[in-house]
């Protein structure tokens, strides 16, 4: 996830004659690339069409308030969660869809037990976390190579003065898709 350019000057920098670097890099169409899309498809439900987060946190509200908005914001958030349970059930691997359903659950039932405002504060922590996942996925779909890629990466590999050794695609059990190898050597 480095400056390539610069990572490659410094590697080959501290490389003595001889010496080798061996990478695994991404894979733009890899299994873990695929993954990491359908994990984004699913938190772009949660956060940004479904709202529910900031729906719960309404509805928390709203309670302190008055029964009559409470029945309104009530109404939203369950059909929110409609929406993401039906979501979970038209797909093959609904992890995020499965852990939101279930946290805005155990929130919703934490009321027994804790205050309204720390209830809001465990949805806003589980709401940092998928934003968090959502920025380490997006950084591992934006340094996914390409073949075209990685010819590009090759180019810079001899500009910096390295000797290509090996550049393969990396697969895990037989055939699923997972890198590239890149096997450099400095002269």
């Amino acid at each position: 996830y480095a400056q390539i350019d610069r990572a490659l000057g410094e590697i080959h920098r501290v490389l003595k004659p001889g010496g080798r670097a061996l990478f695994i890099l991404h894979h733009a169409e890899s299994i873990v690339a695929c993954k990491a899309r359908q994990t984004l498809q699913q938190s772009a439900l949660v956060l940004e069409e479904t709202k529910i987060l900031r729906k719960l946190r309404r509805h928390l509200g709203a309670e302190r308030r008055s029964p009559t908005a409470a029945r309104k914001t009530s109404a939203d958030l369950a059909a929110a969660l409609g929406t993401l349970e039906q979501a979970a059930g038209q797909t093959d691997n609904p992890l995020t869809l499965n852990v939101t359903i279930d946290a805005v659950r155990k929130l919703l039932a934490a009321r027994q037990h804790m205050s309204p405002a720390a209830v809001v504060l465990e949805a806003d922590r589980f709401e940092g976390n998928i934003r968090a996942s959502v920025r380490r996925l997006q950084d591992l779909l934006r340094c996914g190579q390409s073949e075209a890629g990685m010819q590009g990466l090759m180019k810079l590999a001899l500009a910096q003065d390295f000797e290509l050794q090996e550049m393969a695609p990396q697969h895990h059990a037989g055939d699923a898709l997972v890198g590239w190898r890149l096997r450099l050597a400095k002269p």
